[in-house]
């Protein structure tokens, strides 16, 4: 939510199971690590210099796969260095 406030020119999207997830972990471990995940995608929205028009867009999903639980962030934003990849 604070997100959405602060980067207006972003639209923001969940996409979320119908039923809850549990999972035993640390919740605010969890929550910095997502936060970290936003904002880089926030970063590399605001730092396109290719002159892209388009709205910048981020995705955050949540899905379960067997036992294990899936968080993605995705966004449009310029990326990752093709030499930074490998990392």
């Amino acid at each position: 939510v604070l997100q959405r406030e602060a980067h207006r020119t972003i639209a923001f999207s969940t996409q979320l199971p119908e039923r809850d997830v549990l999972i035993a972990c640390d919740h605010r471990q969890l929550r910095q690590a997502i936060t970290n995940l936003i904002q880089n995608a926030i970063d590399s929205i605001t730092e396109r210099t290719d002159g892209e028009s388009r709205p910048g867009e981020i995705t955050v999903t949540l899905k379960q796969d067997g036992e294990l639980v899936v968080v993605e962030v995705a966004d449009n934003g310029k990326g990752l260095p093709q030499d930074n990849r490998d990392r």
